[in-house]
């Protein structure tokens, strides 16, 4: 239980000031003609999470010094917090200190709170909104005629449980110390990734070792045995100046798509581990969850395949589960489940997948109208031609960039870890019901 040293307040009553509570512009006072290349970021729902990332700096759209002077009423700065009013209702954020821009502007369907200091430590707060108990009820008491939403009276009135700023500041000090270990790992996947992505371009799209080998140079970043498998010449074709040797081939020649699929519900008591396009955006973590507890049907997972969704491609979804597929492996229909042909590799494909130039391609073959809910044919994707190198240049490159994906996938598991750990303690720390030695204990046991 909570103790005496706690008391309930409002949102509304920890403001800072007039304005330390305030919504985005109306929409026709911010038009997307408003939107430059640089300037003043705009802080839209995209930049938002519910509850797995505190702020998400990528894709930020900009307006101009002038535009955001004039609508001064709805800037934010480095420690506010923002929720979102229309749409994804629950999904919240924190801008960082270290984000390196001193003011943002809201979008038109955000709201922004700032926390008088005196009363209260902006990161507590946010992870007090942030929580599955604040995001659940903000759902149930949204209003759901049309499109979900809220207002700022209602977040003005949303009560907040507040211990002393001390204890605050040591309840966000265990919870912190998590969060940046999984924020460690997250970075570290990303530059591991970079590396793969990096190589398969200068192998597979600029063709970097036989450039070199045609001009007599030696290939860089490679051994003598690696750069002897390119050829020294190109030859044509209707894609134009290719390998000679390599060719393009019919995607549906150079994997199978999986497409045996069971129904949970079937099977109630038995554990899944569920691929779903939630568990992806929320780290790739699958979840672990009931039969009884996933309500529609299911693609079985294989070994030694890749997952990419054919919804809505304009936000990318491809997912490497790893060698190792365990028990009663399955993911949403929405993801594609494609294993390589003989002789290529799930590293290979996964980094054709994401190759800037496929995911172009992929998001045209598109069919729906409505932008939130498009999808890929698959028999469209299997008649797309993608590049075959020669096997012996898959397997060099499947030999360089394995260790790289498998040290990816042991850092997801540790961040499952933490963030279950987090996750845990977070609703009973800022509830009062665990207090900050024990907690203590417990992370300390983990770390």
């Amino acid at each position: 239980m909570a103790s005496d040293a706690w008391a309930m307040d409002t949102l509304g009553g920890i403001a800072d000031g007039v304005y330390g509570m305030i919504d985005g512009p109306f929409g026709s006072n911010l038009p997307a003609s408003d939107y430059t290349d640089k300037g003043i970021p705009v802080v839209r729902g995209s930049n938002l999470s519910l509850g797995e990332n505190r702020f998400k700096s990528q894709e930020f759209v900009f307006v101009s010094d002038a535009t955001a002077n004039r609508l001064n009423r709805s800037v934010c700065r480095p420690g506010d917090i923002i929720f979102t009013k229309k749409g994804t209702i629950g999904q919240t954020g924190i801008i960082p200190n270290d984000s390196g821009y001193d003011r943002f502007l809201l979008s038109s369907n955000q709201m922004k709170l700032t926390v008088d200091p005196e009363k209260a430590i902006p990161l507590f707060v946010y992870y007090f909104v942030s929580s599955t108990a604040s995001r659940e009820k903000i759902l149930q008491d949204a209003s759901v005629t049309g499109v979900p939403k809220i207002n700022l009276a209602y977040i003005r009135t949303f009560p907040i449980l507040l211990p002393s700023l001390e204890e605050q500041k040591e309840i966000v000090g265990i919870l912190c110390a998590l969060d940046e270990r999984i924020e460690l790992l997250q970075n570290e996947n990303l530059s591991l990734e970079q590396v793969a992505r990096a190589i398969f371009k200068s192998w597979f799209v600029d063709f970097d070792p036989v450039r070199a080998k045609a001009e007599g140079r030696e290939p860089g970043g490679m051994d003598a045995a690696t750069a002897a498998l390119f050829p020294s010449k190109f030859s044509s074709s209707a894609q134009g100046q290719i390998p000679i040797g390599w060719h393009f081939r019919r995607a549906g020649d150079l994997m199978k798509q999986s497409r045996e699929s069971i129904n949970p519900l079937r099977h109630s008591d038995e554990l899944f581990t569920h691929y779903s396009l939630p568990a992806f955006d929320e780290g790739r973590r699958p979840r672990l969850e009931y039969g009884r507890e996933i309500k529609s049907n299911k693609t079985v997972i294989p070994v030694e395949c890749i997952l990419l969704s054919k919804l809505n491609p304009h936000i990318p979804r491809v997912w490497l589960p790893g060698r190792k597929i365990q028990e009663n492996a399955v993911c949403s229909t929405e993801f594609l489940v494609f294993q390589p042909a003989i002789g290529l590799s799930v590293e290979y494909l996964y980094c054709q997948f994401v190759e800037p130039g496929f995911a172009q391609r992929f998001g045209g073959l598109t069919t729906g109208t409505s932008n939130s809910h498009q999808r890929v044919k698959p028999d469209y994707l299997l008649e797309e031609e993608l590049i075959e190198p020669t096997r012996a240049v898959v397997e060099a490159f499947t030999s360089v960039t394995h260790p790289l994906f498998e040290k990816i996938n042991e850092n997801i598991d540790v961040q499952k870890t933490f963030a279950e750990l987090r996750d845990t303690l977070l609703p009973r720390l800022i509830s009062g019901k665990l207090r900050v030695p024990e907690a203590e204990k417990l992370v300390e046991a983990v770390l």
